[in-house]
């Protein structure tokens, strides 16, 4: 049975001949052969797993004509008429749910079939590896590039706001803290300290010193705030009577520079929610007190 394209059937003769001269005669020549377009020619060999024969004369002559059709431009014509569509509104951005259900759809077929490119399992080489960790060293260093441009910055502001309104909170590099799931109290925290206060107010709920708890459960968003720290979310909310309103927790090793943003921020767009701060001073008092009788309690 013949293989269909979106427009065009493929007869079985045709097939044979892409079969037969593709990777010696390269996609324009058998465009011409076969009088079809590049693309399809293109799609139907990715169908059958054909490669052209990169020792070839006509593959790297082919490979030539392109470098010298892009040497000295920017970016590639094509890359600058898909940018302009976009500013003309000829395109449409996909929600930040349906973007991340076709990621998922996309993890989930390359698990269940072969790389498209066939490159699954493979790596760089050394030396390309470093030529590569050079050109973008290089490139974040020239404060001319798109990487350090005022465009670059508000969209990547706008995906962390975006990831976050979908409950996604983000790990940070700069963090010190030992992140994981403790399995006493099946779920995950981001350090020592959070777990370890997480298990002094279990004990305050098992004495009925408090009525509940919970980990990372709000976020208030600074609306009037478009770039940097524009949001907050609190470490623990506390309940320390059943029907009345929480108290929230802050749990700071250190205090960085975000932190003290997001607290400043937090007293003045929302001053009527209380958090209370537990610094190193704090910590190490609950910790004299009740780390000897709390069993998974973690030392530095």
């Amino acid at each position: 049975m013949p293989l269909l394209t979106s427009r065009k059937v493929w007869s079985e003769k045709d097939i044979a001949f892409l079969r037969d001269k593709y990777a010696s005669k390269g996609l324009e020549w058998c465009a011409d052969r076969l009088m079809r377009s590049r693309g399809s020619i293109r799609a139907m060999a990715s169908q059958l797993k054909l490669r052209a024969d990169k020792n070839n004369e006509v593959h790297k002559n082919a490979i030539k004509k392109r470098i010298a059709t892009v040497t000295g431009t920017k970016r590639p014509k094509q890359s600058i008429a898909i940018k302009k569509m976009w500013e003309e509104g000829k395109f449409k951005k996909h929600s930040l749910e349906r973007r991340a259900e076709a990621s998922r759809q996309r993890k989930k077929w390359l698990e269940e079939n072969e790389h498209p490119r066939g490159y699954l399992g493979h790596r760089h080489s050394k030396k390309t590896r470093k030529k590569l960790s050079e050109a973008g060293k290089k490139s974040w260093q020239d404060l001319t590039t798109g990487h350090h441009s005022e465009s670059r910055k508000q969209k990547l502001s706008d995906r962390n706001r975006g990831r976050r309104s979908l409950g996604k909170n983000l790990d940070y590099v700069y963090s010190r803290g030992k992140g994981g799931k403790r399995e006493d109290l099946g779920q995950y925290f981001r350090s020592r300290w959070e777990a370890n206060y997480a298990r002094y107010l279990n004990f305050l709920k098992k004495v009925k010193a408090i009525h509940a708890w919970k980990f990372e459960s709000q976020t208030w968003y600074f609306e009037e705030i478009k770039r940097g720290t524009r949001s907050y979310t609190c470490d623990f909310e506390v309940w320390e009577n059943k029907g009345e309103d929480p108290y929230y927790v802050e749990v700071k090793g250190w205090m960085d520079a975000k932190s003290k943003t997001r607290l400043k921020r937090m007293a003045k767009y929302y001053p009527d929610i209380e958090i209370r701060l537990v610094g190193e001073k704090e910590y190490k008092e609950i910790q004299k007190k009740f780390a000897p009788m709390l069993k998974y309690w973690e030392t530095e």
